[in-house]
């Protein structure tokens, strides 16, 4: 999952790697610590555990990378998990969240920490890379192709495939003029096939792997972010957008506050327009993703990283 991932497992790499005694939670060895952060974790168990901590003296930090604080008025059952949410937030000594939007739904103070980025290893996708463009050309030769990545999502809150099938339409007629094809790489092939219906272009599923998901994505020409607004989605991170052009695959995505920062080097809205641009443009698709490759290595680095949770931490510490 990307806020393990992102959140959890590469900022304890990068922080033992500066010098810090930082490890994964060990259960039997909880005595040993001096602070715990719960990554998005607040079932139950996790609110005994927190009780339990801080009960021996023990600093409780909580992190948050999702506003699921968001009920919507379709979905009553998510009100016990905001309510158990809010009790986490109220036993923990300090929070962080990713984002200035999901600050804004915390109701108290709490700290932006940036996600890591995704690392990028050239040398072993350059295989991938070439294996899929070989089989890619083969089955849709003179096409445009375009890629859609992520979790399938839910129908409530919106987000996933369901803001790709609301782009289906403007992709069937755009494919009047520009002979496209879009691949899915995600978590569910019913959604695939339930949302991706209505295409009258060819279209592919496959099975997101950890293993392989970058290599697919450098196969493709544009990736295709749809966003629909709500509380939700409007407090996500750029990890998707930037994840895409450090692989070389300029974006087209719907604006929501975290991509403002990218707003120089992708497309955002006008999906037709934008699209047909990027199309009939190599120089400026390679333009923006040089550019924004140039961008994000310089900002999101693993030492933002460490420098962020260790400016965070260390109060809590002293």
């Amino acid at each position: 999952m990307a806020s393990a991932r992102l959140r959890c497992f590469l900022p304890v790499r990068y922080l033992r790697a500066a010098g810090w005694e930082c490890e994964v939670f060990e259960p039997s060895a909880w005595q040993r610590y001096r602070a715990v952060v719960l990554q998005k974790a607040y079932a139950e168990e996790d609110l005994t555990l927190a009780d339990c901590l801080r009960a021996h003296g023990i600093r409780v930090i909580f992190d948050l990378c999702d506003n699921h604080f968001y009920v919507p008025t379709d979905r009553p059952d998510l009100r016990e998990r905001a309510n158990r949410l809010r009790r986490m937030i109220d036993r923990a000594d300090a929070v962080s969240v990713c984002t200035n939007e999901l600050a804004r739904h915390v109701g108290r103070p709490s700290t932006v920490i940036d996600d890591a980025l995704d690392e990028i290893a050239p040398g072993w996708l350059a295989p991938w890379q070439r294996t899929c463009r070989t089989i890619l050309a083969r089955c849709w030769r003179k096409r445009f192709q375009l890629v859609w990545f992520g979790n399938a999502g839910l129908d409530s809150p919106p987000f996933g495939l369901i803001d790709l099938a609301r782009l289906v339409p403007v992709l069937n007629e755009l494919d009047r003029h520009v002979p496209l094809s879009l691949t899915v790489i995600s978590n569910s092939r019913d959604a695939f096939v339930r949302h991706l219906a209505g295409a009258r272009f060819p279209t592919r599923y496959r099975e997101y792997h950890t293993h392989s998901v970058q290599g697919l994505l450098q196969a493709h020409d544009v990736c295709v972010i749809p966003v629909s607004p709500n509380p939700f989605t409007l407090s996500k991170t750029i990890n998707r957008p930037a994840l895409a052009l450090l692989l070389g695959v300029p974006v087209v995505a719907d604006a929501i506050p975290s991509y403002e920062d990218l707003r120089p080097f992708i497309l955002m809205g006008s999906w037709r327009n934008h699209l047909s641009r990027y199309a009939q443009d190599h120089d400026l698709r390679q333009h923006h993703v040089e550019a924004g490759r140039h961008y994000l290595r310089q900002r999101y680095t693993p030492q933002n990283v460490v420098e962020q949770w260790s400016k965070f931490l260390t109060p809590l510490l002293a």
